[in-house]
C-alpha cells in the first residue's frame, strides 16, 4: 500500500498513525488537526537534520544552491537521492526515532 503513496501521503498516513496510537484520535477535531500540523512540522525538521547531517560539506553547498532557487520537490529528491547512500534508510530511521521520542516507546 505504501509504495503507492507520494512522500507527504506516507508522512501524513505515519503521523496519523503516531496520534491513534498514543490515544490522541479522540481529542476534539480541532486538537487532532492542530497536532497532525504540529507533528509533521517536526518531522520535516528532523529530517532536515538528519540530510544535512549526512551530506559531505561541498554537497551541502549544492544542497542550500537548489533550496534557495526554490527548486521543485522531484529535484531536491533527486539531488538527495544521488547524494546520500541509502536515503531511504535514512528516513526511515529518522521517522522511527521521532515516534519513539514522541511516544515513548521502541520499535
Amino acid at each position: 500500500m505504501l509504495a503507492n503513496l507520494s512522500s507527504e501521503q506516507v508522512v501524513g498516513e505515519f503521523v496519523n498513525q503516531m496520534i491513534r496510537d498514543g490515544g490522541y484520535d479522540s481529542l476534539p477535531p480541532d486538537v487532532t488537526a492542530q497536532m497532525t500540523t504540529d507533528l509533521r512540522a517536526r518531522l520535516n525538521d528532523r529530517f532536515f537534520a538528519a540530510v544535512v547531517h549526512s551530506l559531505e560539506e561541498a554537497d551541502l553547498s549544492q544542497f542550500r544552491e537548489i533550496l534557495d532557487k526554490g527548486a521543485e520537490p522531484s529535484i531536491v529528491q533527486q539531488f538527495l537521492s544521488s547524494h546520500i547512500t541509502n536515503l531511504p534508510d535514512l528516513l526511515s530511521r529518522t521517522m522511527l526515532e521521532f515516534r519513539s521520542d514522541y511516544l515513548g516507546t521502541n520499535l
